[in-house]
């Protein structure tokens, strides 16, 4: 058990604050020893205070280095740092529960050989315990069969095999079509409605496990001009909000109407 009081934690607090405001902890007492941001702050681990402090100097907020770490942002700082954690958490274990249902529930990737699911599955779990513990998971990089272009006759292509294919399946919370999201913080994640997704909690977020969901978020966020829905099937990315289709998988779309510039829907803010 931990023997640490709130008088220890505000002389490593304090000693933070000296080291990135050039000042000494005397100074901090004088200054912050009865401010409630002190007592906020110093309830946190040694090692997320640091992480927080590095963060708002070195992002400034607009305020020069060589002055004092200002107590209400580092404090929310950490309190961002810590929400980001709770989100990881709770994605990695939803799409721990995905992976198992695609391993354990083969009608939620029907029509694809069990020899492409276990690939999937080899996939997704070593993707996900490489990124469990960030708190944003960075996407993977586009994949491209045909890139945009200006030129293009026919919607982009991505590249992907069958077990790429089968990964959007197994992450998808919809059944038939597969819905996906961009939010306006341009992370892409799954949820059960058909609808927006408004609360966090409903959000699984995804990035990083999907070479074609990633691709996709680019495709979204030029179409929409910011963040939007889309349905995959195995081989279109379509626009939920025009219905075109802005994207194919492995071969190209020619047989019907593709997205031509920005989307004519309104867009979500």
């Amino acid at each position: 058990m931990s023997t640490e009081t709130s008088q220890d934690r505000l002389e490593v607090l304090a000693s933070i604050w000296a080291g990135n405001a050039r000042a000494t902890s005397n100074e901090f007492f004088e200054l912050y020893k009865d401010d409630p941001d002190a007592a906020r702050l110093a309830g946190y681990e040694v090692e997320a205070l640091r992480t927080a402090a590095a963060k708002v100097a070195r992002t400034g907020y607009g305020i020069p280095l060589a002055t004092r770490l200002p107590l209400a942002q580092w404090a929310r700082r950490l309190e961002l740092d810590m929400e980001d954690k709770r989100v990881s958490v709770r994605t990695s274990r939803e799409v721990e529960r995905m992976i198992n249902v695609g391993r354990t529930a083969p009608p939620v990737v029907s029509g694809f050989p069990a020899s492409v699911v276990s690939e999937a599955v080899r996939r997704l779990t070593e993707r996900n315990a490489d990124l469990s513990k960030l708190a944003h998971r960075s996407p993977r990089p586009a994949r491209w069969r045909q890139a945009p272009s200006a030129k293009l006759l026919w919607a982009p292509v991505i590249a992907a095999d069958e077990a790429e294919v089968a990964i959007v399946a197994i992450l998808s919370a919809t059944r038939g079509e597969w819905l996906f999201s961009l939010s306006s913080k341009s992370r892409m994640y799954t949820h059960s409605r058909h609808g927006w997704a408004k609360n966090e909690e409903d959000r699984t977020y995804v990035a990083g496990l999907s070479d074609i969901i990633d691709t996709v978020g680019g495709v979204i966020e030029s179409h929409r001009g910011g963040g939007g829905r889309v349905y995959l099937t195995r081989h279109v990315v379509q626009c939920a909000e025009c219905r075109l289709v802005i994207a194919s998988i492995e071969e190209p779309y020619t047989t019907g109407p593709k997205a031509v510039g920005r989307c004519s829907a309104s867009r979500r803010r």
